[in-house]
């Protein structure tokens, strides 16, 4: 049986789940409509436009360092592009990319993976929320 307590922090951390899902959702358009190239400038514009989400967008930029710094092993990589460069130069080759604007599609598909995840997490909390009740 969950406890009162245990209630209060599923229903925060749905909160933030949430939010998560809110704002990657604005960097989603903000890149797909071409207004922002990086998901991390994305971000920042959300934090200065949308101060609610502001501790959301600081998460969610160090889960992007975090990520891309893990794989960096000592490099210094900022960006998904940079990543592609170091860790997929044939791949990068084989598209003939000349501009960070053909990067676009594999941001979004990032997003969209990263949009997923947090989905499933919500709905494990969801029904984490609902087991208590009962």
């Amino acid at each position: 049986m969950k406890t009162g307590d245990d209630i209060k922090q599923i229903k925060a951390k749905r909160k933030l789940v949430s939010q998560k899902i809110e704002t990657l959702a604005i960097a989603r358009m903000m890149i797909a409509t071409k207004g922002e190239d990086y998901i991390c400038d994305a971000l920042d514009e959300i934090f200065r436009d949308i101060p609610r989400l502001g501790h959301v967008c600081l998460i969610l930029k160090g889960y992007i360092s975090r990520v891309l710094g893990a794989a960096a092993e000592g490099k210094d990589i900022t960006t998904y592009s940079e990543w592609l460069e170091i860790y997929r130069p044939k791949f990068v080759e084989s598209l003939k990319i000349s501009s960070e604007d053909q990067f676009r599609p594999g941001r979004l598909a990032w997003i969209d993976w990263m949009l997923e995840q947090l989905f499933e997490d919500l709905y494990r909390l969801e029904a984490d929320q609902s087991s208590a009740r009962t």
